[in-house]
């Protein structure tokens, strides 16, 4: 996400990608596309028109291993639209497709995005089998982003689902695995999941002092749209925990 700076990387890939449009390079527009799993993280709909174009490409050529990326990014920016059967369809082929290929990485991807799913149609096991399912996939590909990712995307269902209290041990790994991997994109959420732990247990200093942590790191990097944590939500948070 170019050195934390997802505004200027998302700008690179677009312009690589329209170079390679133009050289008709489509195995390379391909891989471009299919990181539309970055854009995800900015905007939906950004993330559905990519995937669409990455799913075109993988079909008409038979690149099935980022073909199987394809469906499941577009599977999950349909699950943020209510798209549910749509999203279900996509999401289980790419899998389906990725497990005869055994790539971890990218099977990784689609696990958490199927908790998504889960967690929309009210599957709350089965939100909880595909967040594990994710965590043993990044303990395979040893990736500290990978797994402090998917403890994150985990502690904002269990908060949103069983409350703050419940997520606790979630969030405090998640916090730790997104400071091992120095990844702002990670960290920013980890602290504002650990600040809402902080302001229902009526810490107030801790919980200002990591909110305005989160948003200090989040000023200087550019970041909106984080990990389903919006800029906005964290503002309100500080403003409504500081009146208490």
């Amino acid at each position: 996400l170019h050195l934390g700076k997802p505004r200027q990387g998302l700008k690179s890939m677009e312009a690589s990608a329209r170079l390679a449009k133009a050289a008709d390079a489509d195995l390379l527009c391909l891989n471009l596309a299919v990181l539309g799993l970055a854009q995800l993280l900015q905007s939906e709909p950004r993330a559905t028109e990519t995937a669409l174009s990455a799913v075109a490409v993988g079909e008409e050529w038979g690149f099935e291993r980022d073909l199987g990326l394809a469906l499941e990014v577009l599977g999950w920016s349909l699950v943020s639209q209510g798209k549910l059967e749509a999203a279900e369809a996509a999401i289980t082929k790419g899998i389906s497709l990725l497990e005869g290929l055994g790539d971890p990485w990218f099977l990784f991807v689609g696990y958490c995005a199927l908790a998504s799913l889960h967690e929309r149609s009210g599957n709350q096991q089965g939100a909880l089998e595909s967040y594990s399912r994710a965590r043993q996939l990044a303990d395979r590909l040893g990736s500290l982003f990978c797994r402090a990712w998917c403890l994150l995307l985990e502690a904002g269902f269990r908060t949103r689902q069983y409350g703050v209290e419940a997520a606790a041990s979630t969030t405090y790994e998640a916090l730790k695995w997104a400071e091992c991997s120095a990844a702002p994109l990670l960290i920013i959420p980890a602290y504002f999941r650990l600040a809402q732990l902080e302001l229902s247990r009526g810490q107030q200093l801790p919980f200002e002092s990591n909110l305005l942590r989160a948003l200090s790191l989040a000023k200087s990097t550019g970041y909106r749209w984080l990990m389903g944590v919006e800029l906005a939500e964290m503002k309100h948070a500080l403003a409504t925990g500081a009146a208490r």
